[in-house]
This record gives structure tokens, sequence and C-alpha cells, in this order.
């Protein structure tokens, strides 16, 4: 049987009164063997008076014990009220969170660390919960796809054109397939804490430079003008090549996906404070889409693809928040100058 915490505490208060007693009970005995020894006349008054001594100590030890178990019990409450709560939140309950009795003691504080960390918990179970969903989603319209061309394909013989095109087409969702899976590792990849661990120092200028210039012919093909603004200083940040080169190639994809025939889109860094960077790309696309208002982008919400387009579901979007959340840094979702979108990764700057 497992020894309750106050009777832990009660033991312990009594092996050190019963020392205390001890120690003093001795020290009285020697004081009256060494009173009775100076004063012989007054042995008997000298014995009766440590009798009396020695009586009122037996007395109040139960009255002491009674006190101290009602104490330790008063102390103990806000922990038993702290248990039964972790209780329900164990149980399931992971909404609830613990009630802090004095915020200054360490009761209080221990329940602000294990709210926090609940919290953590919580948002952890959200984010596995959203990737799972995401998954789910994002894999289930391309194997759709493949499903119907195939069936499509084998419900009678057709023409070996006919099998080509087939082919063709289970090609192009199977490369879909492909990078969707490529986006979803690299999203459960940004939740880890150790991604931080590879950051190093870099200069952003080149790196959206030559992204800039690699993805120009595609949007050459779509007719639509790809204009891009960087400094003539380095902008240096610490952070992942790669990483910041796959959030800025899914800003720039977004937009070219969104912003029509013969559209804008203009890609742009700059540095607005000397702590700060800004990496944007606006577009002359439909706008914001009907989930995405003003402001900083939100990783506990969903983010739906800009324009009400049925192509993607806005994963590239989460994954560029949560690059830049993995970079200190956040996303900003703004209306364009051509009542576009515009989408600001706002970020750390190295002095």
């Amino acid at each position: 049987m497992r020894t309750k915490l106050r009777t832990k505490f009660m033991l312990w208060l009594m092996a050190h009164t019963l020392v205390i007693y001890l120690v003093f009970g001795v020290g009285l005995f020697i004081f009256n063997q060494h009173e009775q020894r100076e004063h012989p006349d007054d042995r008997t008054e000298e014995q009766a008076e440590l009798l009396i001594i020695y009586g009122i100590m037996l007395a109040a030890l139960p009255i002491g014990i009674t006190g101290a178990w009602l104490v330790t019990g008063q102390l103990l409450r806000p922990l038993q009220s702290m248990l039964r709560t972790a209780d329900q939140i164990r149980s399931g309950q992971i909404e609830l969170r613990l009630e802090t009795p004095v915020a200054s003691d360490e009761l209080g504080r221990l329940a602000r660390t294990l709210n926090e960390a609940f919290d953590n918990y919580h948002r952890l179970l959200a984010r596995v919960d959203r990737f799972s969903l995401d998954a789910a989603h994002q894999l289930r319209n391309p194997l759709a796809a493949m499903r119907t061309s195939a069936e499509v394909c084998l419900q009678q013989p057709r023409s070996p054109a006919e099998y080509e095109e087939a082919l063709a087409q289970l090609l192009e969702e199977a490369r879909r397939l492909s990078h969707t899976v490529d986006q979803l590792l690299l999203l459960a990849r940004l939740n880890r804490d150790t991604l931080r661990e590879v950051f190093a120092p870099l200069d952003l200028v080149p790196l959206v430079r030559g992204l800039a210039e690699a993805l120009q012919p595609a949007f050459e093909a779509r007719g639509i003008q790809l204009a891009i603004r960087l400094p003539d200083t380095p902008v240096r940040l610490r952070g992942s090549a790669r990483l910041l080169e796959q959030a800025v190639a899914n800003l720039l994809d977004n937009a070219q996906r969104i912003t029509p025939t013969g559209g804008r889109v203009m890609l742009e860094l700059a540095t607005p404070s000397p702590s700060r960077l800004a990496v944007s790309v606006a577009d002359s696309g439909p706008g914001l889409g009907r989930d995405i208002q003003p402001g900083a982008l939100s990783a506990e919400t969903p983010i739906q693809p800009t324009g009400g387009g049925s192509e993607g579901t806005g994963l590239g979007l989460l994954i560029v928040s949560n690059i830049a959340r993995a970079h200190g840094g956040e996303v900003q979702a703004a209306v364009s100058e051509w009542n576009g979108a515009r989408f600001t990764m706002d970020l750390p700057r190295l002095a």
C-alpha cells in the first residue's frame, strides 16, 4: 500500500519533534540535576518542577500533532486539486488546466510549468491531427484521379494512342502525388525543435535572385510577367538555405497558379528595419481566399487556396508559415497593389 504524502509529512514531523523533545528533555534533566546539587534543600521542589515540565510536554504532544495534521491537510489541498485535474486531463479532457493557488510559491510555479507542458502537448496533438487531415486530403485527389483513369482505360480495348494518353495522365498524377508526399514530409520535419541545429548564416539576395531566374521560364510560358526587386547590399540571416528556398518557391508557385494569363507577379526582398527583413510575393490574381484574412497567418487554422481555386489546398502556404515560424518569423497576408494577394515572410535579420 502506498503511503500518502500527508502521512509522510506527519511521520517526518513526528520524528523531528521526538528528537527535539528528547534533546530538550535531556537538557532539562541535566540542568535539574545541576540545580539539585547547587540547592540540596530544594531537591524535592526541583524534581516536582521537572515532572511538571515533562507532563506539559507530553500533554502538548498530541495537540501539536493534531494541529500539524490539520495544517498539512490545508497546505496539501491545492496539490490534491491539481492531482484531480491532472487525472481528468490524463483521461482525455485535454482542454482543462491546473488552478494556480499562489502564483509566487512553489505550487504556483509547478502549476504554471505543468500548464505550459499541457499547452505544448495540446498543440502537438493539434499538429498531428492537422497533419493527418492534410495528408489524407492531399493524397485523396491524385489517388482518385489515378484510379479513375485506370478504370476507364480497362473498361474496353483502346487504341495505342489512347493508352499513351491514359499513361501520361497517370504519370502526371504520380508526379503530383510524389510532390505532395515530399511536401508532407517537409511539413512533418518542420515541427521538430532540432531543426535549428542546422541553421547557418547566409545571404538571401543571391538565393532569391537564383530562384527567380530558375522559375522565370515557367512564368513566361503562362504569359505572366515576373518582376524582382532586390537590394544592392547583402541581406543576411541565420537559417536553412534549402528551407528558405522552398518557402519562396511555394509563394511563387502559389502566385503563378492563381494569376491569370497576362497578369503580374512581383518578388521583393526588403529590409524594413535594421533587425528585420521581408520577402514578399504579390500577384494580380483574384485576391485572398475565403479563409485568409489580412494579417499574420495562423498555424492553428487550415489555409485554403487563394482565389477559391480548385487546385491545391493551401499546403504550400502552410509550409511557408511553418518555415517562417521555424526561423523566428511569421507570414503576413495582405491585398496587393493590383487587388490580388500579397504574402510576406517577416524574418529576423543578422546585423
